[in-house]
């Protein structure tokens, strides 16, 4: 069964209406995205409305052409992405010197996927909504296989940015009104259980960990009306802290933050 249901006179209805979206936001995040002709463009525009698979040679022109099929597509079933994410893989191959799958290809949907900054977009996000079931495609889920693509010399940058990053991510999704449907950073407590494990001692007196505890207990004591995945992010990362596989020093920590009145040093 296709994923473009090209019979269904809504569904088009809708997948027309959401074209402009989509474009405005790639355009803006995919810079070589102004080298492609009229016609080029009209391909990506028939791929995104029909599936037509004669037009997909286009989106090799791109550095970044894996990202914007997965980007295009209307599936939201990991399995079937994780097929076009290995068949892409395959036939850029045969159509472009370009690199398939890049670091820079992942910087970029980690800043387009990012929440805490305002940045001009149409639609549900700058990923139109699209954020989650790419990065469980797109991005590596666990420390080590991060580690094992950018190369063992980046794993002291990525134990640290997996060890604080999050902390403002979450904190940020437990006091924002808007946008919850979308973010990724509900989906890293198990990376950044790995990171703390490695590194907690190193990084336990960074601003950031005051502040998502902060965030959390304010939160926690908030009679505000909560949505769902801000109730579930909250307790998880509750959950993860008193995991006993967690380092001791963790749970110190957070009773000291508590007890200075989340004073930063």
């Amino acid at each position: 069964m296709s994923d473009w249901k090209c019979d269904d006179k809504e569904w088009m209805k809708q997948r027309k209406k959401e074209w402009p979206q989509y474009r405005f936001n790639f355009s803006n995040a995919i810079e070589d995205i102004v080298d492609l002709t009229k016609q080029e463009l009209e391909d990506l525009k028939v791929y995104f409305l029909t599936g037509d698979t004669s037009k997909i040679k286009t989106f090799y022109k791109l550095w970044s052409s894996i990202l914007l099929e997965l980007w295009l597509h209307p599936s939201e079933d990991v399995d079937v992405l994780t097929q076009v994410f290995n068949r892409h893989s395959e036939e850029k191959k045969n159509y472009s010197e370009l690199p398939v799958y890049s670091k820079n290809d992942r910087n970029i949907f980690y800043r387009l996927a990012k929440h805490r900054h305002s940045v001009r977009f149409k639609g549900a996000s700058r990923l139109n909504g699209r954020d989650w079931v790419i990065d469980q495609v797109f991005m590596p889920q666990t420390l080590e296989d991060c580690i094992e693509l950018e190369g063992e010399s980046e794993r002291e940058r990525l134990v640290r940015k997996f060890c604080m990053d999050p902390c403002y991510d979450w904190g940020d999704f437990l006091t924002r009104k808007e946008h919850f449907d979308t973010d990724i950073c509900v989906n890293k407590i198990d990376i950044w259980k790995s990171a703390v494990k490695l590194s907690f001692e190193q990084y336990k007196d960074e601003k950031g960990i005051v502040w998502l505890i902060e965030d959390l207990d304010t939160f926690f004591a908030s009679t505000n009306e909560k949505h769902p995945k801000q109730v579930k992010l909250a307790q998880d990362i509750i959950d993860a802290i008193n995991d006993p596989e967690m380092p001791q020093a963790l749970r110190d920590r957070v009773e000291e933050i508590r007890v200075s009145n989340y004073a930063t040093k």
